[in-house]
């Protein structure tokens, strides 16, 4: 089975069965998903990867959903050429906000990503979806430093 017909049959059981686990407006995001239709193949692939199972812990069942559900808000803007700190830098996103994602807790990571995406869709700022899900499961300094620097360097750029 190839990676794509796997996410595919994967997002069509979390269309099925992930539904009581998702708050209403995840739901209402995963349910206009099209099986083979989202641009962010690798990000739903990511976010599939973060639970093995709808019935799982609930932490990995939050993390999983998160990431489906950024997915589905900002499948259309998926640009893998668009970092997401330059990306947070040009949707006016403050520095205070950028410092509360990053240093989130890992039980305040899932509010303060989907917090992100909704303000990244709601300015239809296009984004590398990939990286915003990732912060779901990576800790890696690097990583977060990576992102920071996309934002200050952008910044520094418009000024």
């Amino acid at each position: 089975m190839s990676l794509l017909q796997a996410c595919d049959r994967a997002l069509g059981q979390f269309q099925a069965q992930g539904a009581d686990h998702m708050q209403s407006p995840a739901r209402i995001a995963l349910r206009r998903l099209r099986a083979g239709a989202v641009p962010a193949l690798e990000a739903v692939a990511l976010a599939v990867g973060l639970g093995a199972r709808v019935d799982g812990p609930d932490e990995e069942v939050e993390r999983l959903f998160t990431g489906l559900h950024v997915v589905a808000l900002l499948a259309d803007l998926n640009n893998p050429e668009m970092y997401l700190g330059a990306a947070m830098q040009q949707a006016d996103v403050s520095e205070l906000r950028l410092e509360r994602l990053l240093r989130a807790r890992p039980d305040q990571v899932a509010h303060r990503v989907r917090s992100t995406a909704r303000h990244l869709a709601a300015k239809s700022q296009p984004v590398r979806v990939k990286e915003l899900v990732q912060l779901l499961v990576e800790q890696n300094r690097q990583f977060k430093l990576r992102i920071a620097k996309s934002y200050y360097q952008t910044a520094k750029g418009n000024s």
